[in-house]
């Protein structure tokens, strides 16, 4: 007679690495009068051990996925070791009699079989791309991904599901449309919850006009170093500045972009010729922003305000 109770339970045993890993579930409701439980195992590279309670002496245990029995067997004990992919499966079990004919059995459920290791993955070249672009493929290759496995693009809190294509280890993932500019990560993450990720492995250079507003200084002397703020709007990450005259151009020591609106940016000012200076913005997709006579180097000896 089999025991059954109101829920089936599942427990997972870590044991040792020099241990095999194994997963045990416990089949305490899974006869026809109750309804069917989803199952999922997380096998991590070792044997998925199925396990029931039961005062039969004799079982049928009977596995199939896609509607195929590849897995058929007699067995007289209350588990049984099994080494199953990943991938979505049903069961049954049933108790036999002692003519080895069929008394009680399952209904067929399923259940889900997931690796639990880390998916890994190799950026095959970064992409960059302008604002709105579209058809455009970035490649990924990996030899750790499932067939459920999960690519997503990430930038700050936005968060958006890619489609793929496979080709042996290579995966093709098609872009959306209406990514906004930025630099995206790339995360993959299996059933598991196990997740691998990957920064900045698309830019999207906006399309959209760079300007410049103010900085925080506007005069200074022709001798030693000095940051300049600078305000504006759609600064790229990667922006980079600019003073020149028609015979000049001022030596930048270092450049700072906070984020689209503020930057800072240091000056070496040490023999600069005095006069104005226009400065020039520009990100990396091209796209520039001049402010004619934004700086004065003033001559020699005269103070600053």
């Amino acid at each position: 007679m089999v025991k059954s109770r109101a829920s089936a339970k599942f427990s997972l045993f870590h044991y040792p690495s020099e241990w095999t890993a194994f997963l045990i579930m416990i089949l305490t409701s899974v006869w026809a009068s109750h309804g069917q439980e989803s199952s999922t195992l997380i096998s991590d590279e070792g044997a998925v051990i199925l396990r029931w309670e039961s005062d039969a002496s004799l079982f049928r245990i009977q596995i199939r996925r896609d509607g195929q029995v590849f897995f058929d067997m007699e067995h007289d004990k209350n588990e049984i070791r099994l080494n199953l992919a990943p991938g979505l499966y049903e069961y049954r079990v049933a108790t036999l009699n002692v003519f080895a004919k069929e008394d009680r059995s399952t209904t067929w459920l399923p259940l889900r079989v997931s690796s639990s290791k880390i998916p890994h993955f190799r950026l095959v070249s970064p992409l960059e791309i302008a604002e709105g672009e579209s058809g455009k493929i970035l490649v990924v290759e990996s030899t750790k991904f499932r067939e459920d496995i999960t690519l997503l693009l990430i930038n700050g809190d936005r968060r958006i599901s890619t489609e793929w294509q496979k080709d042996e280890n290579l995966y093709s993932i098609l872009l959306p449309d209406s990514l906004e500019a930025g630099r995206w990560d790339l995360e993959a993450r299996d059933i598991s919850g196990k997740t691998f990720m990957i920064p900045e492995v698309l830019t999207v250079q906006s399309t959209k006009s760079l300007s410049i507003y103010s900085l925080s200084v506007t005069e200074l002397p022709p001798e030693g170093t000095f940051p300049v703020e600078i305000v504006g709007e759609r600064f790229d990450m990667d922006m980079s500045l600019r003073f020149e005259s028609l015979d000049e151009i001022l030596k930048v020591v270092s450049t700072e972009v906070f984020n689209e609106k503020r930057a800072l940016v240091y000056l070496d000012l040490a023999g600069a010729k005095p006069g104005d200076y226009t400065l020039i913005a520009s990100n990396p997709n091209g796209v520039e922003a001049r402010s004619e006579g934004a700086l004065r180097v003033e001559p020699t000896g005269k103070s600053r305000d």
